[in-house]
């Protein structure tokens, strides 16, 4: 079961690639409890996130969760002391919620704020079998294998052709592939028109502008987009939560 829910975990996180990524992939369509598995480590995530933040003393927050999760796999007499534990951070007393907690609880510190906000969205524009379209189902496989260079080529050629240059699907996935290159004034331009723009991409060039900079440990420019992150919209949540911490950070 440890190895199942490490594969969520690194699927969320955007960690699998190759032939890992396309059989996990294959497994979501096929397996609805898995789907919903992986539905409940983001909303898991999400909420041990939003808590977090509040949190003065992150050393010994880590060495309470841990505690949490050695004594999960005691024995059952245990669960009593334990589940008000576990409503402290919005989770449901269940196996699956306390399984998913422990794999992520081990590392909610890691890494740059960049690697753990910056998760590359899954490329899903093109169904196999479309053969009409067959350069940018191969760009959105490398893609989604992390083989950034690999789909910027493609998405480039195509957004020259004079019927797809208004593609902003595409101009999307192109500046994500420049950002993950540390292509940053590429990146740059392709979020700013987005951001600028009115297409139901608008909110993810103004996040992903914030990221940009992120990334060039640009803080203020970074804070000066997420503050335009509108409610109601996608990354808002996120968007606070990443505020906070990069406020806390000064």
């Amino acid at each position: 079961m440890e190895d199942k829910y490490q594969n969520i975990e690194k699927y969320v996180n955007g960690d699998l690639s190759g032939q890992e990524l396309v059989d996990f992939e294959k497994r979501l369509e096929e397996d609805d409890s898995l789907a919903e598995e992986v539905k409940l480590f983001r909303q898991v995530k999400e909420s041990i996130s939003d808590q977090l933040v509040h949190e003065q003393d992150e050393e010994s927050l880590k060495g309470t969760l841990t505690e949490i999760g050695s004594q999960f796999f005691e024995e059952k007499k245990k669960e009593a002391t334990i589940r008000p534990l576990f409503r402290r951070f919005l989770l449901p007393a269940t196996g699956i919620a306390a399984a998913i907690l422990l794999l992520i609880i081990v590392r909610p510190f890691q890494g740059s704020l960049y690697n753990q906000f910056g998760q590359m969205p899954t490329a899903a524009f093109i169904e196999q079998g479309n053969a009409q379209e067959a350069n940018l189902l191969q760009a959105q496989q490398a893609f989604n294998q992390k083989d950034y260079q690999a789909a910027k080529d493609v998405f480039q050629q195509y957004l020259t052709r004079e019927s797809n240059k208004d593609d902003v699907e595409i101009q999307f996935f192109l500046g994500l592939s420049h950002l993950e290159l540390e292509e940053y004034a590429q990146a740059e331009s392709i979020f700013q028109s987005l951001h600028e723009g009115n297409s139901a991409y608008k909110n993810e060039g103004t996040w992903y502008l914030a990221l940009n900079f992120l990334k060039q440990k640009n803080r203020v420019k970074c804070r000066e987009y997420l503050e335009l992150i509108p409610e109601a919209t996608s990354h808002y949540d996120e968007a606070q939560i990443l505020l906070r911490k990069i406020r806390n950070k000064n």
